[in-house]
C-alpha cells in the first residue's frame, strides 16, 4: 500500500512495506541490548518498567537505550524523518 509522507522539504509518495523493511534493517545493526529493549518497545509496546523487568536492567537504562535506538532510526532516515517519527512517537 503506498501512503503520502511528509519529509522534510518535499512531499513523498513511500512504501508502507518499504519503511518497515528498513525500520528492521537498522534495527538489525542495533547494539544486542539495545535492539531488545526497541523491540520491546516498538513492536510490543511493552512500558519502561516491564521491559526494565524483563532484562533485568534499570527503567532509566531501558529508556536510554530507546532514545539510542530512535537516533540511530532518525539518522538513517532523514529523508522520511516525519514517517518514522509518527511511527514511533506512541513508544516514547
Amino acid at each position: 500500500m503506498r501512503k503520502l509522507v511528509y519529509g522534510r522539504d518535499n512531499v513523498d509518495w513511500i512504501e508502507e512495506e518499504e519503511v518497515l523493511r528498513k525500520i528492521q534493517e537498522v534495527m538489525l545493526e542495533l547494539p544486542e541490548k539495545c535492539r531488545e529493549v526497541c523491540r520491546r518497545r516498538f513492536f510490543e509496546g511493552k512500558k519502561f518498567e516491564e521491559i526494565a523487568e524483563e532484562l533485568d536492567i534499570s527503567e532509566s537504562t531501558a529508556r536510554v537505550q530507546t532514545r539510542r535506538g530512535m537516533e540511530m532510526l532518525r539518522q538513517r532516515f532523514a529523508e522520511y524523518d516525519l514517517a518514522v517519527i509518527l511511527f514511533f512517537t506512541p513508544f516514547l
